[in-house]
């Protein structure tokens, strides 16, 4: 192999090289919304526990956002509860649209 060819191969790689490096790049995967999340996460539990309602501190360390998170369980059919029994902090609980809970009892 004289000094020609080596220069040729080099330059070959060298283009290769330069070729890779201004490709376009794949687009990342987009993230989902938080929406899109808890539907995800809702539509991936077992039935029985789509039974159970779930307090806000809860959905908070699960999802953030936490001004967020009310509008769009509402939207989704989410019902809200609190929980107004003696002896107990007043918390709020979420049922999803599965389930099967009256507005009035907890």
């Amino acid at each position: 192999m004289n000094i020609y060819d080596e220069l040729n191969t080099v330059k070959s790689i060298m283009d290769k090289m330069r070729a890779a490096r201004h490709a376009p790049k794949p687009e990342a995967p987009k993230p989902m919304s938080l929406k899109e999340e808890i539907l995800q996460w809702y539509e991936n539990l077992p039935s029985d526990e789509k039974q159970v309602g779930w307090h806000m501190d809860f959905l908070r360390k699960r999802f953030g956002a936490p001004s967020q998170i009310g509008p769009i369980l509402t939207e989704i059919g989410f019902i809200d509860k609190r929980d107004w029994k003696r002896g107990r902090p007043y918390r709020r609980y979420w049922f999803g649209p599965d389930t099967k809970v009256n507005r009035e009892e907890l």
